[in-house]
């Protein structure tokens, strides 16, 4: 039973830790110039499905926890903008995160990457490259679901999702 605690208090902490690093990695580079954060909490998803006329829309607020910005867009600093996302490709190339599809054009990349926690999908996270940005959904997360509702707030790249086996 000591050993099963052990391993359980390691396996949260290293949850734990992993989360800080986004965390930690805007918070780095944010007073490096101009940077947007944007943080949006769970509170607002739940007052959003008690609104949504849809179901669809209303499951998939339900399950969202958050969601965070994060865009070096408007950042002059060519370095820096480079040095965000060596940081950001490095953080991600680890065993945590899946890379489950990417989006390669002339001069820019977008790779979008997942974290499961047994079968659930826990964590959606886009990476885009020639604006240096990323967007960080936390929850309950259905692809399918969140597919279908950006075709109707016509988010372009999204709609691909509802392709993807969970």
């Amino acid at each position: 039973m000591k050993n099963l605690t052990i391993i359980i208090l390691l396996f949260m902490t290293v949850v734990n830790a992993d989360a800080q690093s986004i965390k930690a990695i805007f918070d780095k580079h944010i007073g490096e110039g101009n940077y947007t954060t944007v943080t949006i909490n769970g509170a607002l998803f739940q007052l959003a499905a008690e609104y949504a006329e849809d179901k669809e829309e209303a499951n998939v607020a339900k399950g969202i926890e958050g969601i965070r910005v994060f865009s070096a867009e408007e950042c002059g600093n060519h370095q820096a903008k480079k040095a965000l996302m060596n940081e950001l490709w490095s953080f991600f190339d680890n065993s945590v995160y899946k890379e489950f599809m990417r989006v390669e054009e002339k001069h820019d990349k977008v790779v979008f990457y997942m974290k499961k926690s047994g079968e659930k999908i826990i964590e959606l996270t886009l990476v885009a490259e020639d604006d240096a940005s990323v967007i960080q959904i936390t929850g309950d997360i259905n692809l399918a679901e969140i597919a279908k509702i950006s075709k109707t707030m016509n988010v372009q790249g999204m709609e691909n999702l509802e392709e993807i086996e969970q």
